[in-house]
């Protein structure tokens, strides 16, 4: 019996390995507001790994099989969501919609 639990804790762990799942960041959406408390619409969010300046992969599905683009634009009520790899820390640096390129830096 005991035999048979390690083995199926074995394929267990496997399977999960295989499904790899991304972690929502802490919101469902998050919002970009500006300075007034007003939802900015089409601002940038560039993503970056944690204490460095190498952008990061944020994705927008739990699959992470779909890449979210590096700056994320906000929509038109100024939300944006993003799945992150687990185990990955990261750097968000947050632009109003005025800037001339759509390009982090």
């Amino acid at each position: 019996m005991k035999r048979l639990l390690l083995i199926l804790l074995a394929v267990v762990t496997a399977v999960a390995a295989l499904t790899a799942q991304g972690t929502l960041s802490p919101a469902p959406y998050q919002v970009l507001f500006d300075s007034n408390g007003d939802p900015v619409v089409s601002g940038k969010i560039c993503t970056y790994l944690a204490g460095t300046s190498t952008p990061a992969t944020t994705y927008s599905n739990v699959g992470l099989t779909s890449a979210n683009s590096n700056p994320i634009v906000t929509d038109a009520s100024g939300r944006w969501r993003a799945y992150l790899t687990p185990g990955t820390s990261y750097l968000f640096e947050f632009y109003s919609n005025d800037g001339t390129a759509n390009t982090c830096n």
